[in-house]
């Protein structure tokens, strides 16, 4: 898995945009367009998109395989409450790093199996899921198999 961090501003098509070249320049020259879900590289081969945004980032993935992302800004809040209540036994926490990894990590596989936020959020297994810490005060999880090419977007 390759993650660029970019200065850029744009929308989320121009995101995709510039991550589809970047993706190109790694693993094949793919079709020129607009990327959506999903693509197919001059190979046939098809190209899953994502795309998460939290104050001021964007953050788009793609891949050669079903790929989920989620970025999240990590606020205070009342963690024990919000896990307590929502995640799977025994994951309940009070603390900010923890149930940001878990909230991220779900949300990704949320994103990654098309299952609604609710449902995931109960979710136990992470087998399919990286979690990286490169940012302060952010929390990114990316979901899935395969090449994956992440670009993060600041418009700060």
């Amino acid at each position: 898995m390759l993650i660029r961090i970019l200065h850029k501003s744009g929308d989320d098509g121009e995101c995709l945009r510039f991550a589809k070249e970047e993706y190109d320049l790694l693993y094949g020259s793919a079709e020129s367009g607009p990327v959506c879900n999903t693509a197919k590289n001059e190979g046939g081969q098809k190209i899953w998109t994502g795309i998460s945004v939290s104050e001021g980032l964007r953050v788009c993935a793609l891949s050669n395989q079903p790929v989920g992302i989620c970025i999240k800004r990590m606020t205070r809040r009342n963690f024990f409450a919000i896990s307590s209540r929502f995640f799977c036994p025994g994951e309940a926490t009070p603390k900010r790093y923890r149930f940001y990894k878990l909230w991220t990590s779900k949300a990704a596989l949320a994103a990654l199996t098309g299952e609604q936020l609710p449902e995931a959020l109960k979710r136990c297994d992470y087998g399919t899921v990286s979690h990286f810490e490169f940012l302060y005060g952010y929390a990114l999880a990316v979901a899935g198999k395969g090449q994956i090419f992440v670009g993060l977007f600041s418009d700060r």
